[in-house]
């Protein structure tokens, strides 16, 4: 018996993707897709804090949970958007918006 991620998916032009858009009715699959789109902001995340001196105070500055910030801290969940405009300025600009959250801040280089 071949699994469903062993079939054949010669025909498609992206074969991850089709891989991929077969399997996303999966809750795990679905989980670990996000997990890895939000696994670099712990680190940029993780500099904030550091500056700030914990993650109470950034919690207490930003108006959220401590419970909130360890959550994004530890990629369980995407940091609002509202927040992120709010930790760029924490960081005096050290960090960007896109850093925390390239997915809705993207912007593309633009060449010459």
């Amino acid at each position: 018996m071949v699994s469903s991620l062993e079939e054949d998916h010669s025909s498609c032009a992206a074969p991850i993707f089709c891989i991929v858009t077969q399997h996303l009715t999966s809750v795990k699959f679905f989980f670990i897709l996000i997990k890895i789109l939000f696994m670099g902001q712990n680190k940029v995340l993780s500099k904030i804090v550091t500056k700030v001196g914990s993650v109470s105070e950034v919690a207490r500055q930003l108006g959220v949970s401590r419970q909130s910030v360890s959550g994004w801290l530890n990629s369980h969940r995407p940091i609002s958007a509202k927040a992120v405009k709010q930790l760029v300025a924490l960081s005096d600009g050290e960090v960007t918006e896109e850093q925390l959250r390239p997915d809705v801040f993207y912007e593309p280089k633009r060449e010459k």
